[in-house]
């Protein structure tokens, strides 16, 4: 059975998200407009994840707080933190996330 539905999700879902993949794609979370190339990673993957921890977030006393996100990949979480006034280090073992990070977070006006 498993073999079967792995054959079925490979001929069906494997190429879709290839070819969604395999461009730079736009992620907006409130008014935080972040560009994710393919090489890093997405929030849109664990999409739900994503907005239960923003929402946990946005309930922290963040203001003149130290952050730290480890693997920050597109750096939604660290750019939220920031906004709320936390100041904030970001870091990832991904050159090219943190060529985004950085591009990302300077178009963002901080409170």
């Amino acid at each position: 059975m498993n073999t079967v539905f792995k054959k079925i999700v490979a001929k069906t879902y494997k190429p879709v998200l290839e070819k969604y993949l395999s461009k730079k794609r736009i992620y907006r979370y409130g008014d935080i407009r972040l560009e994710v190339p393919p090489e890093v990673f997405s929030p849109w993957f664990f999409f739900r994840v994503t907005q239960l921890l923003l929402q946990s977030i946005l309930r922290l006393p963040l203001k003149h707080k130290q952050f730290a996100e480890l693997g920050a990949g597109s750096g939604l979480i660290a750019i939220l933190a920031a906004k709320e006034g936390a100041d904030v280090w970001a870091t990832d073992i991904n050159p090219v996330a943190l060529q985004y990070l950085q591009s990302n977070s300077s178009k963002i006006k901080l409170n």
